[in-house]
């Protein structure tokens, strides 16, 4: 096979986000709150920066008094790309993890990091109204551009997969996406997207890579409180994230050869 899991042959992620969309944006006090609850977790995300959201209006569209704040909590890998980071943006609250080990490590890391700042959002009645979730596995191509074959990697007979692709050459690009029910607590609704891109990287080598972005956003049927949703371990949010998770190696199952899910062990030890 001459594509190659871009972590070689531990998994294929780079970034995996967790996220929840709020009712309302923070106050400008809760962000201060959350700025001032760094000191808990400062050895974990040690960058702190803070910064305004831009949006523009048109016709009589009534802009708010200010725009929302944005605040980033982050810590960084010894090469000087992010490996975690903890962003409040808007109305939405967002984990990124750029250095995946397994699942059951990041996303209890991220469990906790969400946990922190959850006493400012409670106190202010922001309540979680989406669930979101996002994976980019990458895969490099190192054979011959000449003999680029795009079904060393992708299943030809994949639903998710137009047949076309496999004969347009190794730049191509799918988007696609769906809605579907889950059941949970109570059945929720999801938007599922899905881009699946080869295109050529540039840097100090230029790469042929395909990447694969599954999107998740699962709807409350009720609005979860953020306390209880990141409260320990076992908070509301964990089994709708595990829900999430269990769909992404689905999408991926129907994706990927058997050949590729076995090199990064999607359905053994290896998440």
């Amino acid at each position: 096979m001459a594509f190659r899991p871009i972590n070689d042959q531990r998994h294929a992620i780079t970034e995996v986000v967790f996220g929840a969309r709020l009712s309302s944006a923070p106050t400008p006090g809760a962000i201060e709150e959350m700025v001032a609850l760094h000191a808990t977790f400062k050895d974990e995300l040690p960058r702190l920066s803070k910064g305004a959201t831009f949006a523009l209006y048109f016709g009589d569209a009534v802009p708010p008094d200010a725009p929302p704040s944005t605040v980033a909590f982050e810590s960084f890998k010894p090469d000087g790309t992010h490996a975690w980071r903890l962003r409040i943006e808007g109305d939405k609250i967002l984990v990124n993890c750029l250095d995946y080990s397994r699942w059951d490590q990041v996303s209890a890391k991220a469990y906790e990091l969400l946990n922190k700042i959850s006493a400012p959002l409670f106190a202010s009645n922001a309540t979680i109204e989406q669930i979101l979730l996002q994976y980019l596995d990458r895969f490099e191509w190192q054979g011959d551009r000449a003999a680029y074959d795009a079904g060393q990697l992708l299943k030809p007979d994949s639903a998710m997969m137009p047949a076309h692709i496999f004969d347009r050459g190794p730049l191509w690009h799918c988007y696609q996406g769906w809605f579907f029910d889950i059941a949970a607590e109570r059945h929720q609704r999801v938007l599922e997207r899905v881009q699946i891109t080869s295109a050529l990287e540039s840097g100090e080598d230029t790469k042929l890579l395909v990447t694969i972005d599954d999107f998740m956003q699962l709807k409350m049927e009720e609005p979860l409180s953020f306390e209880q949703a990141f409260r320990n371990e076992n908070g509301t949010a964990k089994p709708l994230f595990e829900l999430l998770h269990a769909n992404n190696k689905s999408t991926l199952n129907q994706l990927l050869t058997d050949e590729m899910t076995n090199r990064i062990e999607l359905n053994g030890k290896q998440e």
